[in-house]
């Protein structure tokens, strides 16, 4: 299926809902033109249009912060209240996704940003202070500046709820259906580590790309986009080697 990664396997006899549409001259859809029906996977052919669920445009109900911990064992010193109703800590999320682990003491969060993103070291270091109350240690690495700061509070519920590692980082089901607000800042924060912004010279259009070795991941940055009404294209880039 277009704009999608994986393949689905079908028998001939499977309805699938289509419609037969061409696509105007300048690459946009005449909904009008739309008229989605059932047919046979064996009679579905290449150009017909499909109609999947937009499921994480629905928000989820619960309270969030519910998936914060915030028990007596942490030092007092060192707890902090639930920052998941602030917007800041979605961008500070979409930017450890990126460029950032933690540390397996079960404290350390780690970022590596370029030397030359000086305001997204700005700003990493105000969300630490801010929302965690920790000062943040900076050591020059090579093109980059290594930051860490400690959180045992945010150490577990990156680990428990977003992964680890550059294959096992996730975003979970619940963390689609945040509001549209938290959902955009997170983008950004995920655009801010890794991602670009280009410009097509021939169409007049700006577009933004990610690349990652997770598509898993990749994956959950597309649901999110789609609840938030942008249509995005995943595509194998190159295949896997070993380089020094």
């Amino acid at each position: 299926v277009s704009n999608t990664f994986r393949t689905t396997t079908f028998t001939g006899e499977h309805p699938i809902l289509v419609s037969n549409h061409v696509l105007r001259t300048n690459l946009t859809i005449d909904r009008e033109k739309l008229d989605f029906k059932y047919k046979k996977v064996s009679e579905v052919m290449v150009g017909d249009w499909i109609k999947v669920p937009n499921i994480y445009r629905e928000l989820g109900g619960f309270d969030v912060s519910s998936l914060w911990d915030s028990d007596d064992t942490y030092r007092e010193n060192h707890r902090v209240e639930s920052p998941l109703y602030e917007t800041e800590f979605w961008w500070f999320i979409g930017l450890w996704l990126g460029d950032g682990w933690c540390e397996s003491n079960g404290h350390k969060i780690t970022f590596a940003i370029n030397n030359k993103e000086h305001e997204y070291q700005k700003r990493l270091t105000s969300v630490a202070n801010n929302l965690f109350n920790r000062s943040v240690s900076i050591r020059q690495r090579e093109g980059a500046v290594e930051m860490t700061f400690c959180n045992e509070q945010l150490n577990r519920f990156l680990c428990n709820n977003f992964g680890k590692g550059a294959l096992g980082k996730k975003i979970p089901e619940w963390a689609k259906r945040i509001s549209h607000e938290f959902k955009r800042h997170l983008i950004q924060g995920y655009l801010d580590s890794d991602g670009c912004v280009g410009f097509d010279k021939k169409r007049n259009l700006y577009n933004i790309q990610f690349v990652s070795i997770n598509l898993q991941l990749v994956e959950s940055i597309q649901d999110i986009l789609f609840s938030l009404g942008y249509v995005s294209n995943l595509c194998k880039l190159r295949s896997a080697s070993e380089h020094i």
